[in-house]
């Protein structure tokens, strides 16, 4: 039963309507018995600051920040922790027990824990990854901190990428599209694919040949435009779910201070999804 005494977390977004993070996190803590609500919140730009401003006010005591606003909101917080202070980028809010609001990045590290799930080695790889905003940063940060033998950066303004240069200019450089086709591994976050522009691809499929890696951070719809067409010619392809949980569930830990139940997330976010695509 919610009370008084439920505590908040929540999602913030434009548009949040097809979030399943409220489905995740609301099983974990029923799995776990806390009295704990999470809810998806649409914040329009004008004003995400006044409402971080009175996220601790109103009783939050966490919240997950989503596209586009992970860039903004790490110039909103009170304090920048571990990967969120180098890309200036934050994807999860911790409320302390003072109010402060800690700023961190749980993207990398999830992004790093589904690559794990799906078996692949990053030693040696040549990655490419496509955009260059806060996701893109938290990917490549965690990807720089792992032996790949280095990262060309595709986005459609090149300026926006020099903050990903600077992280290892030895291995990391701007490159044009052309350059994914000798890539092992490449990465799409941008979001193009998902929502309104489900009908759109963010590079040319044909780019692409059997042997290589697909990963697109988009979880909504399950399977995207880009990611039909490439199973089609023979490429790997890996969905967002899996990063989408794992990065939920170290939020969670930050939150609670206790183990994420990830079998019971995972099985949320699955459920969620297929109920949404039911209703597409």
């Amino acid at each position: 039963m919610i009370s008084g005494h439920t505590k908040l977390a929540c999602v913030i977004g434009d548009p949040v309507k097809h979030s399943v993070s409220p489905a995740i996190h609301n099983s974990a803590f029923e799995a776990l018995g806390l009295d704990w609500v999470y809810v998806a919140l649409e914040v329009s730009r004008s004003n995400l600051a006044a409402f971080i401003s009175i996220l601790s006010d109103i009783g939050f005591q966490g919240a997950s920040i989503t596209m586009p606003y992970k860039e903004t909101v790490a110039g909103l917080v009170d304090v920048l922790e571990g990967d969120a202070r180098k890309i200036s980028s934050v994807n999860t809010i911790r409320v302390t027990s003072e109010g402060t609001l800690e700023g961190h990045s749980t993207d990398g590290p999830g992004f790093l824990a589904c690559l794990n799930k799906e078996f692949i080695d990053t030693e040696g790889l040549k990655v490419g990854i496509l955009g260059a905003g806060g996701a893109a940063r938290a990917v490549s940060l965690s990807l720089l901190n792992n032996p790949i033998e280095s990262l060309v950066v595709v986005n459609r303004t090149p300026e926006r990428c020099d903050l990903l240069v600077g992280l290892d200019p030895s291995r990391v450089r701007v490159g044009k599209p052309s350059d994914l086709a000798s890539c092992d591994l490449v990465i799409n976050a941008t979001p193009l694919g998902m929502g309104s522009n489900q009908g759109l691809t963010p590079v040319d499929p044909g780019l692409f040949s059997p042997g290589q890696i697909y990963v697109d951070l988009i979880y909504w719809p399950p399977a995207t435009k880009m990611m039909v067409a490439l199973e089609k010619r023979g490429v790997r392809v890996v969905s967002g779910i899996s990063m989408l949980v794992h990065q939920a569930a170290l939020a969670f830990e930050l939150w609670t201070g206790l183990k994420a139940p990830l079998d019971v997330m995972t099985r949320a976010a699955i459920s969620q999804l297929i109920s949404q695509s039911n209703h597409s």
